[in-house]
């Protein structure tokens, strides 16, 4: 039996966006071992291939202690880089002596997982990448320059900047020069990988190379949409946190006739504030992703931080999308939904009540956007699959 370590970066669309890859391959006789975090273990119940194995408790304390402020470290991409090399930095030793030990044939991580990418480099194991977001590097560009958000985040938080630069000196001494330059983080960088959507929503997708496999989302199993769409749904993700958007979304939707959900995806950085909540509000503080799936299917309109999940869920379930973005990332989510007539963006800098019902009463009554929906939906249904995916994967690195 072939041996397969998949070492996550254990956010929950992070996670979310790998369990049927790993479900797939276990159902091939091929044994996976998974290291998250405990809270997504259940993910993986039921599958005898399947080994899940927790980080060391001095990365748990720092990721907790990082989820806490995520909402503030999004907004930065120089907080983001600082993050996650030190994620690398902490997790290093035990990916070593776990790698020593088990002796995997092929390496999985994340686009973010720089510690599975340096360990796959120092051992010559052969390596997967999962992107869960949209692959940055023009194919027809791999060199631009640095884009001007970027630059303004490093003038901003200089200090933090050149600590991160050091923590990434740091590793490189320690363990060989493998480790990601700022720029690779969003890069393929030639590896097999996998995006979680088609080549018609990815820029330029098409002028990729083989090397690049749009699977298309990881669970195209949607409920039946139904006739009549009854609720406004409200969702900006485990990370993001804006405390003004839920109070601003339920005065914004009074009196329009809907039923009005929202989730805080079990982030605890968020919060209503109203005393005067309308009856036809229920807040959820998380929901199971069936929950989340079809509640989204039973909606007009799906308000969004634009996290590539959450958007290819909404466009599964044919529901338009108001995506509220809250960093570089999901600007271009945001903008991709209108250049698909998917929805809007909200394009103001502040939340206005006013302006957002008028954004919300926009989309809800623009037709146009089942047709664009319905293209997208369909370019989903079409891209490769996960079967189609661990097929290629087999071949290549021989696992079954």
């Amino acid at each position: 039996m072939k041996k397969v370590m998949f070492i996550s970066f254990p956010a929950s669309g992070h996670v979310n966006a790998s369990v049927n890859v790993c479900k797939e391959l276990a159902s091939r006789n091929v044994k996976v071992i998974y290291y998250t975090l405990e809270e997504h273990f259940y993910k993986f119940a039921g599958h005898e291939n399947i080994e899940v194995r927790g980080f060391p408790e001095n990365f748990k304390k720092y990721y907790y202690e990082k989820a806490a402020i995520s909402g503030k470290i999004m907004k930065s991409l120089v907080r983001i880089l600082h993050m996650v090399y030190s994620f690398t930095d902490i997790l290093m030793p035990f990916v070593i002596d776990e790698v020593e030990r088990e002796k995997p044939d092929l390496i999985m991580g994340d686009a973010l997982s720089v510690y599975a990418k340096i360990i796959a480099r120092m051992k010559k194991i052969p390596l997967v990448l999962v992107f869960t977001f949209l692959i940055q590097t023009d194919p027809e560009n791999p060199k631009p320059p640095i884009p001007p958000g970027a630059i303004r985040s490093m003038l901003l938080n200089f200090p933090t900047f050149i600590d991160a630069m050091n923590i990434k000196n740091s590793i490189n001494k320690k363990y060989g020069n493998f480790c990601d330059e700022p720029g690779d983080f969003l890069h393929h960088q030639d590896e097999f990988t996998i995006v979680t959507t088609s080549k018609e929503f990815q820029p330029k997708g098409h002028l990729f190379g083989d090397n690049v496999k749009f699977m298309g989302p990881t669970n195209v199993k949607h409920s039946t949409i139904p006739e009549v769409k009854d609720t406004i749904f409200v969702s900006i993700g485990t990370v993001q946190s804006n405390n003004l958007i839920w109070d601003s979304c339920i005065n914004a939707t009074r009196g329009m006739g809907y039923k009005v959900k929202l989730t805080f995806a079990g982030n605890k950085q968020n919060k209503v504030t109203l005393k005067d909540i309308p009856d036809n509000v229920t807040i959820y503080d998380n929901l199971t992703p069936d929950e989340y799936r079809d509640i989204i299917s039973q909606s007009v309109l799906f308000i969004s931080h634009g996290g590539i999940n959450s958007v290819s869920d909404a466009i599964l379930g044919m529901t338009p999308i108001l995506v509220i973005p809250g960093n570089d990332e999901t600007v271009q989510m945001g903008q991709l939904v209108e250049k698909y007539r998917c929805g809007r963006m909200y394009a103001y800098k502040k939340i206005d009540e006013k302006k957002l019902r008028e954004e919300i009463s926009r989309i809800i009554n623009d037709s146009s956007t089942r047709s664009g929906l319905a293209a997208m939906r369909q370019s989903f249904l079409n891209s490769m699959g996960c079967k189609k995916v661990v097929d290629e994967m087999g071949k290549k690195f021989n696992l079954f």
